[in-house]
């Protein structure tokens, strides 16, 4: 995920001003932090990309504000999932990551998840995920000829806005989540960076 970042960063005239690696065996970031924009000749940058699971991002998001970088937003891959724990996730308030709007409960014409998994069980909790991927399957499935034929169709799935390339793959814009009160809450302004 780092190098996609950085590719997709440089192809949109985006500067890396510094990176920081972390690990387990030291959980003291605040030095790394301060040395990554002492080495950046001080700037400051204009967000935080974090690509940690949550017990990572947790120890980081505690340490932001004494490395001087209070203010500055926060955006994680999806990988800040792993380890999720409502109780500790608090400490992850405000980072926006990349989320299926179904669990957002941000619908587009499709049954509300919790509704669905009362009557359906495997669509609730671990496999909600590949229930979401499931009906966009369907979806696809029904509407291909729409998307094959027409270069600005779209299909508004439960894993996010789907699209054929050129090529005919699927491409999928997903969704922006928050934490707030340590759950996952749609971004207010739906990402803090939009894909023009």
């Amino acid at each position: 995920s780092l190098a996609a970042f950085r590719g997709h960063m440089r192809e949109r005239g985006g500067e890396i001003i510094g990176e920081v690696s972390v690990s387990a065996g030291n959980p003291d970031y605040v030095p790394a932090l301060q040395q990554a924009m002492q080495s950046a000749g001080g700037l400051r940058p204009e967000a935080l990309f974090l690509s940690l699971k949550a017990a990572e991002a947790r120890l980081l998001a505690s340490q932001v504000e004494p490395a001087g970088l209070a203010g500055v937003p926060r955006v994680a891959t999806s990988l800040i999932l792993s380890g999720a724990n409502l109780r500790m996730d608090t400490e992850l308030d405000g980072i926006e990551y990349p989320e299926l709007p179904w669990l957002l409960g941000l619908r587009g014409g499709l049954p509300d998840a919790d509704l669905l998994g009362n009557t359906l069980p495997s669509a609730q909790g671990g496999g909600a995920r590949l229930f979401a991927f499931g009906i966009d399957a369907w979806k696809l499935a029904v509407y291909l000829d729409k998307l094959a034929s027409d270069p600005g169709a779209e299909v508004r799935g439960a894993t996010g806005e789907l699209t054929l390339d050129a090529t005919g793959q699927v491409r999928r814009q997903p969704a922006w989540a928050v934490f707030s009160g340590g759950r996952p809450r749609p971004a207010p302004d739906g990402a803090l960076y939009q894909d023009n």
